[in-house]
């Protein structure tokens, strides 16, 4: 197939990315609900970004993503200015007023090029998820997806195990992402962490595992058969008993509280709820951090951050008896001791 003149392909460029998309109000009521990714500037990875310009990246998305989701774009050209300037003329006019995208993906909120996206439906499987009883012998099953297809197994685990997943598929860019019950803020993403997962629970509850293909694969329907193979390894850290430790009432916490926070995507330091699940007397719990737009789970142990239900690193500071947890970089809980302890 022969190529595009330069001339024609950067009118289309111009007019899939600049066009169509002429604001952030525009862009919100109008645009698509769904993009792909298309190209990326760093590596095979599309920066994103906390604010619409070139800060420091918040993480990255895949460079074949489907599925991210329009929360609005800015910049850009204007149809005036698509009408009526030169193609030079708008090739200035994009570099001094770029377009960017606010975009939703797996979990993630943030800022993007919008030159490196593309419409496109989000297609997944109908298919019902299919519950596993799993324990620390390991349990395989098999299965298949094709194209924007994908499976889903729900697993019960309880806080303080260890959940092993393992992928094996016959097509290379087949995957498996891990979630808690009812967030789409995955613990483990797969096309940028691997096949093979082991994570400390950090709450009792059901955990998805959803195999999917990335798109390069999925848009030209390609077909994988796979074996998932997951097992549960370690004591679970059940909750004081109530009889020992009161409860709120009308809640699963032992205490509740409201602490200093800084949410992800947040650059202004806040207040948060939180509630905690004290597993020990020694500061061995599972405090929840609820904000308007999501809630966090860290399990402590011994009084020390241990384990969380996001793909993020987790680190933490002490002064005195308070306990700075950062994850990822960008959230930030101050969790003080007595809350752990009830002292």
């Amino acid at each position: 197939m022969n190529s595009l003149p330069f001339d024609k392909f950067f009118c289309a460029l111009a007019f899939a990315f600049g066009a169509t998309y002429l604001s952030l109000a525009q862009a919100t009521a109008d645009g698509p609900d769904f993009y792909q990714v298309q190209g990326a500037p760093d590596g095979g990875r599309l920066p994103l970004r906390a604010t619409p310009n070139a800060s420091t990246p918040l993480g990255f998305i895949p460079v074949n993503a489907a599925c991210v989701r329009n929360l609005g774009c800015q910049g850009g050209l204007t149809m005036q200015e698509f009408t009526a300037l030169s193609d030079t003329e708008k090739a200035e006019r994009l570099a001094a007023n770029p377009r960017w995208c606010k975009v939703a993906y797996q979990g993630l909120t943030g800022w993007v090029e919008g030159q490196f996206l593309a419409e496109s439906p989000c297609v997944t499987s109908s298919n019902a998820a299919r519950q596993l009883s799993i324990g620390s012998k390991a349990l395989s099953v098999n299965g298949s997806i094709k194209g924007y297809q994908s499976t889903e197994y729900r697993i019960k685990a309880f806080a303080g195990q260890t959940l092993k997943v393992t992928l094996a598929a016959r097509h290379p860019q087949t995957y498996f992402n891990l979630l808690p019950s009812g967030t789409q803020d995955a613990m483990f993403v797969g096309s940028s962490m691997g096949h093979k997962a082991s994570v400390v629970v950090p709450m009792d509850g059901e955990f998805t595992v959803q195999v999917y293909m990335m798109r390069s694969a999925a848009r030209r329907g390609a077909a994988s058969k796979f074996t998932l193979t997951a097992s549960l390894q370690g004591q679970a850290l059940p909750a004081i008993a109530s009889s020992k430790d009161a409860l709120v009432p009308g809640t699963p916490f032992h205490a509740t509280a409201r602490i200093k926070c800084t949410p992800p995507f947040s650059a202004n330091v806040t207040s948060c709820d939180t509630g905690v699940i004290r597993r020990g007397l020694d500061g061995t719990a599972t405090v929840q951090v609820r904000w308007p737009q999501g809630l966090r789970h860290i399990l402590f142990v011994k009084g020390k951050p241990f384990a969380t239900d996001s793909a993020q690193s987790i680190t933490s500071t002490k002064t005195e008896d308070m306990n700075k947890v950062t994850i990822g970089g960008d959230e930030v809980f101050d969790i003080p001791d007595a809350l752990l302890t009830g002292g």
